[in-house]
């Protein structure tokens, strides 16, 4: 697996191309936003790859749940703190949640706590 710090469907298309790798790990705000993320599985679906996105699960699961070739969403709390809510994971098994938009919501109080002058 590669891409947890590539940008751009133009990097990972050059490994798929080499067969130098089978798993990509796009992650939206490194690759170059959401539109680019599609582009980028859609480049993995032609050769047959698949997404695994690194980073950021709470906005990750939308994508995830919009594509035929993700297959997994790494989940880990790196920024759990600064989040109103987090994704639920149950048994393994997460799914987006139930608005419209990105999904992510911000904790405001823990944000300002973060803020310097």
């Amino acid at each position: 697996s590669v891409g947890e710090h590539l940008h751009g469907r133009h990097e990972f298309a050059n490994y798929l191309r080499e067969g130098a790798a089978s798993v990509l790990q796009p992650d939206v705000p490194l690759c170059g936003g959401v539109t680019e993320w599609l582009r980028i599985s859609a480049v993995a679906e032609v050769f047959g790859a698949v997404l695994t996105p690194h980073f950021l699960p709470e906005l990750h699961i939308n994508l995830a749940a919009a594509v035929p070739n993700c297959t997994y969403v790494e989940h880990f709390p790196l920024i759990d703190e600064v989040l109103a809510e987090t994704l639920p994971v149950s048994g393994g098994v997460a799914a987006p949640p139930d608005r419209p938009g990105h999904g992510m919501l911000w904790d405001g109080a823990a944000l300002d706590r973060l803020r310097h002058a």
